[in-house]
């Protein structure tokens, strides 16, 4: 998509303050939607020219080190965030914090077992998943739905949430759990 906007005119030199920003964020822009698209090395490329305009743009570096430890690039994930680094310890060590958290939650290895929680402010969420070409329910989807009743069992008060299963199938899918949830009680 491309929008054209008309910007107002003056007879003084312009504010190049105002003008980098404004490039900054319609390329951080740009870059957001070269990750909707999953072309990270685009997005990557265009955070990449926001440092040409404002070099030091803690944002863009932040994006920059993100975006390249996502890409396994960790010694320019390292760069980016000691660039940061000398310019906001702060938001360098919130950087390395929310690194860290990502590690460990990503090394977690996921069970089926229900974990050993209380049930005061937990919720039940299960993703959907698509119907078989016949509009059966796959076995994956029966047995994330187990999973779900066995948890409800364990959790009666704690709210329950089944999301839908691709685009295409949402309004039947939700007729077929509905059928399920009638036929299983």
């Amino acid at each position: 998509m491309v929008v054209i906007v008309r910007t107002p005119t003056c007879d003084h030199a312009p504010d190049l303050g105002f003008v980098a920003g404004r490039r900054t964020a319609e390329t951080f822009s740009a870059a957001s939607a070269q990750i909707a698209r999953k072309d990270v090395d685009a997005a990557i490329a265009l955070h990449r020219t926001a440092l040409d305009t404002a070099l030091n743009d803690v944002d863009a570096q932040s994006y920059l080190a993100g975006w390249s430890r996502y890409l396994g690039r960790q010694t320019g994930a390292n760069d980016y965030v000691n660039q940061v680094r000398a310019l906001d310890p702060a938001r360098a060590d919130r950087l390395r914090t929310m690194f860290a958290t990502i590690d460990q939650k990503v090394s977690t290895l996921l069970t089926d077992a229900l974990p050993a929680l209380s049930e005061p402010g937990l919720g039940i969420v299960t993703l959907g998943y698509a119907l078989d070409g016949d509009v059966s329910m796959n076995d994956i989807l029966i047995d994330r739905l187990q999973q779900t009743k066995a948890a409800a069992q364990r959790w009666p008060t704690a709210p329950v949430v089944v999301t839908g299963g691709v685009e295409q199938s949402a309004p039947l899918l939700r007729a077929v759990l509905a059928r399920c949830r009638i036929q299983r009680r």
